[in-house]
């Protein structure tokens, strides 16, 4: 028969335990116990008064074995330890960038039992093609690990477990997923996870998961196992001490066109009426950059590396007539003292500019190379400069080029 002795903790011990619990406090609500404690002794006596004709007898008590005399002992049993667990999304997607390391999605884990566990994590990639909430997988993070986070700083710390340790019944802890997400993808990417959580044994702090459990078979007089998860999860079966739920990483991402087009201006023949591209001919580049995605891209530089068999015009002829006036650096006909221009908007870009639109900054050439650099592209219509493109804008650079 197993019986329970209960000893009044010295301040030292108490003090011991508290300190324990401090880390798992920062990252999980502590509720009430659910239901009576396991390794609780439950006695109860049954007495039995009577009378032998009209004389009132001595009561006997019961016992576990049979009792005919006396005050009888009590009848006692242990509680068992009932495992029961949840694994709750967080519930919302995480969104995330290509290239992100350390996305963050969490889950809640609540002990449902009535015994204090230890509890193992395993985060992993879905396969591709399962549907979390209507959003199909499409790739899969790298570096996947599940912990508790508990000074709540997004990362992985020295100290930190990727397992739950000591939850009492009835409360719950946040988990933490982290996953490395890859460059080369677009906004209609998703990543679907999943994290299972296990019970193991509980007991006593420390440096690694306890033991694993077994599904008691025939009832003990010590404290048996048993696995009531009665409701499985997204990735487990019922009665098997685990329980699971699914999140989802969304990508979303700036979606940039890069469209250079050509345009003949003049030539030393016709002019500019139906310009052919012929040698001495001017060829008008015009270099746009859209955001079609779903974020702001913040622009960093641009090169073009110009074909030998070209000039660039430093004045940004406009190919006026008469025909004459169609070579490189002819002042006459420059839109542009820098030989460039720049337009700046939201919606399609209009492939014209005027004079207004000469760039005074951001633009430039060395050799046969051109350099924009966004984040200090001005004109006098564009006095404050950005390398920021926000979703449905553009930027168009032009310059001329004579063919040699």
């Amino acid at each position: 028969m197993k019986t329970n002795t209960t000893h009044k903790p010295t301040k030292l011990v108490a003090l011991m335990a508290g300190a324990a619990l401090f880390g798992m406090v920062a990252q999980s609500a502590l509720a009430a116990p659910i239901g009576t404690a396991s390794g609780t002794v439950i006695s109860n006596l049954a007495t039995l008064d009577y009378k032998v004709g009209t004389l009132a007898q001595t009561p006997i008590g019961s016992s576990a074995a049979g009792n005919t005399a006396g005050a009888g002992t009590a009848t006692p049993f242990t509680v068992d330890n009932k495992i029961n667990l949840s694994v709750v999304d967080a519930g919302a997607v995480t969104t995330v960038t290509p290239g992100q390391n350390g996305a963050v999605h969490t889950f809640t884990v609540t002990n449902l039992g009535n015994t204090v566990q230890d509890f193992a994590l395993v985060a992993a990639n879905l396969l591709t093609g399962t549907v979390v909430a209507g959003n199909a997988d499409t790739f899969d993070g790298t570096g996947l690990v599940a912990f508790i986070d508990t000074n709540s700083n997004g990362v992985l710390d020295v100290g930190e477990k990727t397992f739950i340790d000591e939850l009492p019944s009835g409360s719950s802890v946040v988990v933490t997923v982290l996953s490395n997400i890859p460059l080369g993808l677009t906004t209609i990417d998703f990543s679907n996870i999943s994290l299972l959580a296990t019970a193991r044994a509980g007991g006593a702090a420390g440096a690694a998961v306890g033991a694993a459990l077994v599904n008691a078979g025939a009832n003990t007089a010590g404290v048996d196992v048993v696995f009531a998860d009665t409701v499985p999860g997204t990735d487990d079966i019922a009665l098997n001490g685990d329980s699971s739920a699914r999140g989802t990483y969304d990508v979303v991402t700036a979606t940039l066109t890069v469209q250079k087009t050509v345009t003949p201006i003049c030539d030393p023949a016709d002019g500019n009426v139906n310009p052919k591209n012929i040698p001495g001919s001017a060829v008008r580049y015009a270099i746009t950059v859209s955001n079609s995605g779903t974020v702001a891209a913040s622009l960093t530089s641009l090169g073009d590396t110009l074909d030998a068999a070209l000039l660039m015009d430093p004045k940004l002829n406009s190919g006026a007539m008469p025909a004459t006036n169609c070579v490189s650096g002819n002042v006459a006909n420059s839109l542009s003292a820098s030989g460039f221009a720049a337009t700046f908007g939201t919606g399609v870009a209009p492939g014209t500019f005027v004079a207004a639109d000469a760039t005074t900054a951001g633009a430039s050439i060395a050799g046969q190379i051109i350099t924009i650099t966004y984040g200090s592209l001005t004109t006098a219509n564009h006095l404050v400069p950005s390398a920021t493109l926000a979703v449905g804008d553009y930027v168009t650079v032009f310059f001329n080029a004579f063919v040699q």
